[in-house]
């Protein structure tokens, strides 16, 4: 299972580095396929993926809000720093 989620990791480390060439702008902009936009996307895989682990722990859910995590930086760090549990 560790290894279902390293892979997960690896991917989306890619995807934020592939994301900084972007603008907060096109990163913000509403678009079909995904959680309304890229940043968002990537904010919600974060946040559903340690909500399953929680689930899985037997934790109660801990829920963010996008709006703590609206910039490509913050939704990094946040994905780097919930990985250790």
């Amino acid at each position: 299972m560790r290894k279902f989620f390293e892979y997960n990791w690896q991917l989306r480390d890619e995807w934020f580095e592939w994301c900084k060439q972007l603008t907060k702008v096109e990163l913000m902009k509403k678009r079909v396929g995904g959680v309304e936009s890229i940043l968002f996307t990537l904010f919600h895989i974060t946040e559903v993926e340690y909500s399953w682990v929680r689930g899985i722990q037997g934790k109660e859910d801990i829920v963010f809000k996008f709006s703590d995590y609206d910039t490509l930086e913050k939704v990094k760090s946040l994905s780097e720093d919930l990985r250790y549990e």
